[in-house]
This record gives C-alpha cells, sequence and structure tokens, in this order.
C-alpha cells in the first residue's frame, strides 16, 4: 500500500511532528509512506521518504499582503493563528499523489487552498483529512475562542475587525462548495471530533479519533540530578515548567499560571520557599524576552529542537503546566507524561480526555488562576506523591501514545471500504450554484477591502504588492531581502 502524507512543514512545529511521527509508524509496520511538504528540513534520516513541493514558475498570487491585512484586522480576542491561503496548485497532478492509494492531509496551511482539496476529492482515491485544530471547518481561524459562528457561515467573525469579515464568510462558503462526503476525518481528540461532527460541513462525514504517537526514545531515562547541575538547579528544589510554541499565545494561557503565582506569594510557606529559590518557574519555547510580568517569577531556558534536549528539560521538571483555554492533543502533554513528569492541566479539550486527575496527573476545577494555584500548593506539599503519579503518566503513556497502535489504527482506515453518503445530484448542482453565487459577492467585498489597504500604504508598498503578484518573483526577492 503507498500513502502519502501531504502537509506544510515536514517536521518543524507541533502538528508537523505529529505527522512526521505517524510517517515513521506506518514505515515500521512496512507501509509505504511518504510525506510531500512545502517546506522541507535538512535533517537527513529518512529524508528520501519526504518530496518538497514546488509551486509552478508561473504561478500568480491576487492579495500577496493579504497576511499583513488579517494581521492589522485581529480583535483582541485571540492572537492565535487566521490564515488564508490563496495560491492553487494543482496537487492533483503530482506523481506522489497519482501513484498514491490512500492521500492522509494533515496540517496544510499556506501550502494547499481549498479549491485544491476539493480538486483531490475528486480522484477516485481514499482521502483522509487528520485534524491540528479547528480551521477545517471555520472561516479561517484555528481555533474558536468559544464561538460557535462555524455553525453559520462564519460571518461576523469576532476575531476579526469589520473591514475584513468578507474573508471569514468567503473561507467557509468555499469550503461548503467544494468539500464533499469522500472525505473521512482522523481526531486526535474526542473534543476535536465532536465540534468537526457539528460543523454543517461534516454533518455527514465519517470521523475517526486516534491519539498522536511518540518516538520510543522519549522514554528513555536521563540522570535529573545531573541535568539539573547543568542548569544550575538544585537537586531539592520543586521545579514547574511550562513550554510552547508560542509563549506569548494567548490560548496557552501562561497568563494564567503567572496569576497563580501571584496568589501562592500571597502563602508565607510558598513565598518564603521562592525566594530561597526552592521553587522556580522554569519553561521553554519562542519567546520574545520582553515581557516583565513572566520573567518576575519565570526564567526562559530557550527554544529547543532537539528531541533529546526538550526531553531532559521535562525529567529535570517536578510538574509541568499546561493552561491551555483550547486545545486538542498537545504534545507536550503526552512528551512531559512519557517523561514521567505528570502534568497539571484545565478541565479542557483532550487534556481532560486524558489526564485522570490524581491518577496520572492533575486537573484544576476551573479555568482559573486561583484553581490552578490550589492545585499547584497541594502537589508542592507532597512531593513523593506527585512522582507517583508521574510513573503512573508514564506507563499510561507507553500504552496509548505507542507508535505501533497509532500505526494499526491507522492501517484499519487505509483499508477499510468508505461507504460515501450520497445526495440527489439535482438537488447538489442547485445548491453549489447558489453558493457560488454567493462566493461571487463576497469575493468583491473582499477584494475592495483589500485594495483600500493597497491605498492606504505608501507607494513602495503598493509597487512590491504588484511585483508579489508572480510568485516566482516574491520568493527571489524575499530571499534576497534575507541574505542581506
Amino acid at each position: 500500500m503507498k500513502v502519502t502524507l501531504v502537509g506544510t512543514n515536514d517536521r518543524s512545529g507541533g502538528a508537523a511532528r505529529a505527522m512526521y511521527r505517524l510517517h515513521l509508524s506506518l514505515l515500521s509496520k512496512g507501509i509505504e509512506s511518504r510525506i510531500l511538504c512545502l517546506y522541507k528540513s535538512n535533517h537527513e534520516e529518512n529524508s528520501s521518504h519526504i518530496l518538497k513541493y514546488k509551486h509552478a514558475k508561473y504561478s500568480f498570487q491576487k492579495y500577496p499582503f493579504l497576511p499583513d491585512l488579517i494581521e492589522e484586522n485581529r480583535t483582541n480576542i485571540s492572537n492565535t493563528l487566521f490564515s488564508y491561503t490563496e495560491l492553487d496548485t494543482n496537487i492533483e497532478s503530482h506523481p506522489l499523489i497519482l501513484d498514491a492509494d490512500v492521500i492522509n492531509l494533515h496540517w496544510i496551511n499556506f501550502f494547499l487552498t481549498v479549491k485544491d482539496i476539493g480538486n483531490l476529492l475528486k480522484l477516485n482515491k481514499k482521502i483522509i483529512w487528520t485534524q491540528h485544530d479547528e480551521w477545517a471547518f471555520t472561516g479561517g481561524c484555528h481555533y474558536t475562542s468559544g464561538c460557535v459562528g462555524y455553525l453559520n457561515n462564519c460571518r461576523e467573525c469576532i476575531q476579526l475587525n469589520p473591514k475584513i469579515w468578507p474573508l471569514a464568510e468567503l473561507t467557509y462558503l468555499e469550503k461548503a462548495i467544494h468539500y464533499s462526503n469522500h472525505l473521512e476525518l482522523v481526531s486526535p481528540s474526542k473534543w476535536l471530533a465532536q465540534k468537526a461532527k457539528n460543523s454543517p460541513l461534516f454533518k455527514n462525514t465519517k470521523i475517526h479519533v486516534i491519539s498522536n504517537s511518540l518516538e520510543n526514545e522519549w522514554f528513555n531515562s536521563y540522570n535529573k540530578w545531573e541535568i539539573r547541575k547543568k542548569y544550575g538547579i538544585s537537586s531539592d528544589c520543586f521545579v514547574v515548567g511550562f513550554g510552547a510554541d508560542s509563549i506569548s499565545e494567548k490560548r496557552k494561557g501562561i497568563t494564567y499560571l503567572i496569576e497563580a503565582f501571584d496568589l501562592l506569594m500571597e502563602n508565607e510557606d510558598w513565598k518564603l520557599a521562592f525566594e530561597s529559590k526552592k521553587i522556580i518557574l522554569s519553561f521553554f519555547g519562542n519567546y520574545s524576552g520582553s515581557n516583565r510580568s513572566i520573567e518576575k517569577y519565570a526564567n526562559h531556558l530557550g527554544s529547543f529542537s532537539n528531541d533529546k534536549e526538550i526531553a531532559e528539560i521535562y525529567q529535570m521538571m517536578d510538574i509541568f503546566v499546561i493552561p491551555s483555554m483550547e486545545d486538542n492533543l498537545p504534545n507536550t502533554m503526552l512528551e512531559s507524561m512519557a517523561s514521567k513528569t505528570p502534568v497539571l492541566g484545565f478541565p479542557i479539550g483532550g487534556i481532560v480526555e486524558t489526564i485522570r486527575h490524581n491518577e496520572n496527573g492533575f486537573l484544576a476545577d476551573s479555568i482559573s488562576s486561583s484553581s490552578l494555584a490550589e492545585q499547584l500548593y497541594r502537589i508542592w506539599k507532597d512531593l513523593a506523591f506527585c512522582s507517583q503519579v508521574g510513573e503512573s503518566a508514564y506507563q499510561y503513556a507507553r500504552e496509548k501514545f505507542s507508535m505501533d497502535n497509532q500505526a494499526l489504527a491507522y492501517n484499519d482506515i487505509f483499508v477499510s471500504v468508505s461507504r460515501y453518503n450520497q445526495v440527489n445530484s439535482n438537488l447538489e448542482k442547485l445548491t453549489k450554484e447558489k453558493l457560488n453565487l454567493q462566493w461571487k459577492v463576497v469575493s468583491d467585498k473582499l477584494k475592495a477591502a483589500y485594495l483600500n489597504h493597497i491605498k492606504s500604504l505608501s507607494w513602495k508598498s503598493g509597487f512590491l504588492n504588484l511585483l508579489f503578484y508572480s510568485r516566482f518573483i516574491s520568493d527571489f526577492i524575499q530571499s534576497y531581502i534575507k541574505k542581506k
């Protein structure tokens, strides 16, 4: 069986890393897995199975500065990614697609357009889409911040200013036009699967729940005290950890963790221990280094790409806190559990599905800094119990997140015979025609908003906008700027 995994990156970022782990698990079972990606990293191992996609030399984009327009018109509700991809790839004619028995889409933003997905669905092939966030059924946001607008065309998006509301509706309409029931979904969490099922876009879609996996190396044990010595941390110190790709992302909730420390500092025992460096807060990930409220308690360890280094960091910690307000099945949770470091999180998404309170981890009673502080204090006061929970977390991770389990579960889907829900063709045709008319109206509104944005820029930016219509010229200019 030939399986082609499609993703924007081959292994950079949480979603790409999850896809790459699936790739390795499929190879281990003798399945011919290949990755087709837009950006390929420089790692050598298994690189023969990874192919970088190249856009046609004379590809054109209508809205080169659209990402800038989006960022300038975000509300303060969320700073999680909001994306739209407009440069069609014609990926359906690529050799790795044509000779594949199964096509497994992953995180494809900035790579595939919605139209590209529609073209893939017209092939007589098995198409599986593994969700890594909520974008597949929204008007462009990757997490909805509690909004239910995706149940009704994503009009008046709460994450965008009215100036570019047409973008959210346009994206949603494109999905309604190009999606079909020839698509099956995989979700790493029941929470995300249920949200997709509630969406009108996927109400008749078959949805499977399969956890992500970890490489066997994640379960290696290192010398905790030697690691602490390397980072200048004493053996009797209570180490609280936090980590994320982007520390400043509101959804990841570091604000709650800092507020919890504010509350804990009102306790004399905790305050004395913190001031004498018997309690520390350490974090890793991309960080600008300019947030005083974070730095008054926490020290930044850096941003790491080497798995062994990250595993060592988890293992030197006593507790790893994931105060996310929305999350699917965060890799940090899996990795921490595999490192025998229990996780403390809010009762949300894939976290509450995975963590059994006081058994293989800890859950705050509610999404609040006070609840987080209460749990942290209790854990600190009973480190022996914390260590015991860490052992249980390790055993759970070995059983639940193994590559063998993941490969077998995906293989069952790959070989199963899909039964598509048939829709009356005449009714479907009328619906599509109506959607296309709506799309034209909304598309004109977006075009007007974009042109007004360009007019408001300097003449230099306007000139660059004209040049960047060509993807080839855009890539050439940007690579030149980076070299400078």
